[in-house]
């Protein structure tokens, strides 16, 4: 019963339950680009915590995000020790994920006061920016030294779950009254990565081949409800946590029918 509620947890933290096993390049872009989902719904939690959302377990949620960039780090170093551009970047991520982590740590040990947490929301958000651009980084590095097929289909699948995770967490943080001037073009550059990540699956003849346009379709119907839901006056973090959960499942299991 245990097994069974931690791999829900993970499943819905935005990241896969098994252990990080990079054999290829592209397991690592694989990896990498989920972790951009998994830190943006790191982002999506902490505000939920912050303005009192008690969906679907967020601290342990969160618990269990926290370790997954840490291995993934240690991985990709492995892998990449003779990369000094990726040995330099993850360096430069570990320093900017180390004091998010910490006040992420404290959110889940309920050390900070809630009327805190709205404060550090924006700590949190710059941090986690920052953090994104190291992984986004190691990501572009490992597909322009690689040959991987439908790297740009799998790209464009990652691009989409983590733009989910994106709009959501920002949602989240707009609706909690995060004061970031930011916030909302944060949220509609998402929409943007999102919209043309799906409009180069629709023009792929990949994604043809694959049989895949039907869940494309999803993805369309689902990014006609992020672009609704700044808009929205009811505080709805449920359905759009939800959403965005199953954008992201239906990505990464798009990318296993990429061969």
């Amino acid at each position: 019963m245990k097994k069974l509620l931690w791999i829900w947890l993970i499943c819905l933290s935005g990241a896969h339950a098994q252990n990080i096993d990079i054999k290829s390049d592209r397991d690592a872009v694989i990896y990498l680009g989920e972790e951009l989902s998994n830190i943006r719904g790191m982002l999506e939690i902490y505000a939920q915590i912050a303005g009192g959302v008690t969906y679907k377990m967020p601290k342990e949620r969160l618990s269990l995000s926290l370790s997954r960039l840490d291995e993934l780090l240690e991985k990709v170093e492995s892998r990449y020790s003779n990369s000094p551009t990726i040995k330099e970047t993850i360096k430069s991520t570990r320093g900017y994920w180390a004091p998010v982590k910490e006040v992420l740590e404290g959110a889940v040990a309920s050390s900070i006061k809630r009327e805190n947490m709205v404060a550090e929301t924006l700590f949190v958000h710059n941090n986690i920016r920052k953090t994104i651009k190291g992984i986004s980084a190691m990501k572009a590095d490992v597909i322009a030294h690689s040959k991987i097929p439908h790297v740009k289909e799998i790209n464009a699948l990652l691009e989409i779950g983590a733009s989910a995770r994106r709009v959501s967490s920002h949602y989240m943080m707009k609706m909690i009254k995060v004061e970031d001037p930011t916030i909302k073009k944060h949220y509609e550059n998402g929409i943007k990565i999102y919209k043309d990540s799906l409009q180069l699956l629709r023009n792929s003849k990949a994604v043809t081949q694959n049989n895949i346009s039907s869940i494309l379709d999803y993805f369309g119907k689902s990014l006609f409800y992020f672009e609704q839901i700044w808009n929205m006056q009811r505080f709805t973090p449920s359905l759009v946590v939800k959403k965005s959960n199953q954008v992201f499942e239906k990505s990464i299991m798009l990318i296993g029918r990429m061969k």
